[in-house]
Parts: structure tokens; sequence; C-alpha cells
């Protein structure tokens, strides 16, 4: 079983953003550097389809990284909100914010807190605004902890 603290909640990074926009600037750059060619060899129409081919590339990978920013800002709100909950069951509990562990990433009913070496599960109200802890015992000793 996997266990995040706040450290790792707020420093979540997203290699496959950086990898579609490498991707993005790529097709954008062959687009251009074939328009340019068509532009100065206006009788070979392979340019012009360079283009025209790396222009549709731009259009879906444009659509694909806008539904994954809808997808991406959904969870970054979620992320804030357990980041703001892990800080705030560390100042409730009275430890440090860093021995606060979380089975999960993302704020939800039921996740599985680790406070000093001791489980605990969260049941939240419906508006997230309160949570009730319950002592519980892992069947699966091997965890593993992310900082």
């Amino acid at each position: 079983m996997n266990f995040y603290n706040l450290h790792y909640v707020e420093n979540q990074a997203n290699l496959t953003n950086y990898l579609k926009y490498a991707v993005m600037a790529l097709a954008l750059l062959v687009m251009l550097l074939g328009l340019s060619l068509y532009w100065r060899h206006r009788m070979q129409t392979k340019y012009r389809d360079l283009a025209l081919i790396m222009l549709l590339v731009l259009v879906f990978v444009g659509g694909v990284q806008y539904s994954d920013y809808q997808q991406a800002n959904n969870q970054r709100n979620q992320t804030s909100q357990m980041a703001g909950f892990l800080a705030s069951v560390a100042d409730d509990q009275d430890v440090d914010k860093n021995q606060v562990y979380a089975n999960t990433t993302q704020l939800s009913d039921g996740i599985v807190l680790r406070i000093r070496n001791r489980y605990y599960r969260v049941d939240l109200s419906t508006d997230a605004s309160s949570y009730v802890l319950h002592h519980v015992h892992l069947v699966d000793h091997h965890v593993q902890l992310h900082k």
C-alpha cells in the first residue's frame, strides 16, 4: 500500500503535460517549415501536404491537451483540498505535517491516514467540512511511504 505525505501532494509533477507540449511545439515547427518550403517551391505540393498533416496533428493534440487541461484542473482542485486536509489533521493531532500520510492524493471519503505509525480511516461529512477518524488495522503491512 502506498502512502503520500503533504510534501508529495503539494509537489506532484505531471510529466505527460510536458510531453504533450513538446509534441505540439515540434508539430508547429514542422508545419512552419513545411509552409515556408511550400512558399519557396510552389510547384512541389509535398511541402503543402506536410504542412497540412502537421496542422491536423496540432488540432488533434490541442484537443487532447484541452481535455486533459480540464481534467488536470479538477485534479489540482482535489489535490489542493487534500493538502489543506492533511495540514488540518496534522494540526488537530498535534504532529508535524510531514508525519501525516494518506493512501491517496485526492480527498475522498474512506481514505486511510497514517499518523505516528497508526492507521485511521476517514469519514468525511457530505460537504467535507468535518471528519471523523476511526482507528483501523491493515491486513497487508507492506507500506511504502512517498515523501
